[in-house]
């Protein structure tokens, strides 16, 4: 147990006669042997005064300048903390003797140690972003943990020149909503946080809810950027119009095209009669193709009826299934194309 001791002669000396005086100190001297066995004491006093007072961590519940005593022999730290000022001291406490510490209040930073769940929220101290874990000067501060889609927190916490402030923060989910968007121009690109969600009018039936970025972009448009915010289980509906961009130009608007009349009766008739030649006329040629077929037919018919190969009646043969239908078929046919021909130009003459 540390033991205090304010200091006794001075207190002594006012009103009582010298009698009393040395027979207290008598005792005294008789009862710090006793104390000594037990540890050592130590004397801290600091500039300024009036510093709270701990050892090894703990708090003593006083305040400099004041006496410890029953401190164990062996080293100690000792930290010296209030009205932003502080200091930090080591020590060694000797067995039956009293010891003195005398520090400079010059310390005035602490630390504070943020642990944000989830963990990825940030962390903002008096307004600006950093690492959950810092070092602070003492006094008053205003930390704020904040997550999309989560409820922020915002608390202030105190510092104490030389001690570290644990601070625990849960943050709790916001739910979601929803965005419907009508825009124009309908070609427009829609953006949110980034991420593209379509073009012109779309909607998104599950956002965050929270703060979030909508950007608007299409050619010949000035772009638009417009935080937004999204209830949760509600919908947020927004009608958008981008601006045309200064010296921009108009799409051309193509010309409509008059409608297209049907063909006269004179047209039409004129149409099948060039349709009409065109089909004769390539009958008419494939009848002469067969002509040609017929003529090489029939001269090797009159080459081997006079000097072989073959029996006769192969001979015979050619002419029956080769000379005669290929000339007949290119009668026909030329006389077909022939007729084809000539009424279809007579028909596109006439009309």
């Amino acid at each position: 147990m540390i033991r205090t001791q304010a200091r006794p002669a001075g207190l002594l000396a006012r009103g009582l006669d010298g009698l009393l005086a040395r027979g207290i100190a008598g005792a005294c001297a008789l009862w710090m042997p006793t104390l000594a066995h037990a540890g050592g004491g130590l004397m801290v006093r600091s500039e300024p005064e009036g510093l709270r007072i701990y050892v090894d961590g703990d708090e003593t519940g006083l305040v400099t300048p004041a006496q410890l005593l029953g401190l164990p022999a062996g080293p100690h730290r000792i930290e010296l903390t209030g009205d932003c000022k502080g200091a930090v001291g080591e020590v060694n406490i000797e067995e039956g003797k009293v010891s003195e510490l005398s520090l400079p209040a010059d310390l005035v930073w602490g630390w504070l140690r943020v642990s944000p769940n989830p963990s990825t929220a940030a962390v903002a101290v008096d307004g600006v972003e950093g690492p959950p874990n810092r070092q602070l000067n003492c006094g008053s501060h205003a930390i704020r943990v904040a997550l999309p889609g989560y409820v922020q927190s915002v608390q202030t916490v105190e510092i104490e020149a030389g001690r570290t402030v644990e601070l625990p923060v849960s943050l709790d989910p916001l739910g979601n909503g929803s965005l419907s968007l009508v825009i124009d121009p309908p070609e427009a690109e829609v953006k949110l946080d980034g991420r593209a969600i379509g073009k012109g009018s779309v909607s998104q039936p599950t956002v965050v809810a929270g703060p979030h970025l909508l950007e608007l972009s299409a050619p010949g448009y000035t772009p638009l950027q417009q935080s937004i915010l999204i209830d949760a289980g509600a919908e947020t509906r927004l009608a958008l119009h981008l601006e045309r961009a200064p010296g921009a130009a108009l799409a051309a608007t193509p010309e409509p095209k008059p409608p297209r009349e049907g063909l006269s009766r004179s047209q039409k008739l004129k149409v099948t009669g060039w349709s009409v030649g065109a089909v004769g006329l390539g009958v008419g040629v494939f009848g002469a193709t067969r002509f040609a077929v017929s003529g090489a037919a029939y001269d090797e018919y009159v080459q081997r009826s006079a000097s072989g190969p073959g029996p006769q009646s192969e001979v015979e043969a050619i002419r029956d299934e080769q000379v005669v239908p290929a000339r007949n078929l290119g009668v026909t046919l030329s006389t077909v194309g022939a007729a084809m021909l000539a009424g279809g130009l007579t028909m596109a003459v006439t009309f």
